[in-house]
């Protein structure tokens, strides 16, 4: 394999993040799905979790992780971000059991 010297600002790799989420202090402000900051007349907001905010309809059905965390967000809401994010990590377990755990650990 040869070796080679990258100029300044050249993209080396570039990959989808695993995982991410609104910072805690960015939650009520910015959309949930592209990270826009909200423009008050044209928030859209979860109807069941009454957390995930977005800038748009489209934002909204545009959120594949969100159907699944949003019975999760019910239960945990205030929580910090990192609770947030591993629930978009597990796959395969439901809510219930998801809370369960977190309120152990809580302990």
């Amino acid at each position: 394999m040869e070796r080679r010297l990258y100029e300044a600002g050249e993209t080396v790799l570039k990959a989808s993040p695993y995982a991410a989420v609104v910072l805690d202090e960015q939650a009520e402000t910015h959309c949930h799905a592209c990270y826009s900051p909200l423009a008050a007349a044209s928030t859209v907001r979860c109807s069941d979790c009454k957390f995930a905010r977005y800038c748009s309809d489209a934002c909204l059905s545009q959120d594949p992780l969100h159907k699944e965390e949003c019975q999760f967000l019910r239960e945990v809401r205030g929580e910090k971000r990192v609770e947030r994010m591993a629930s978009q990590h597990v796959i395969g377990c439901s809510a219930q059991q998801l809370a369960r755990e977190t309120s152990s650990h809580r302990d």
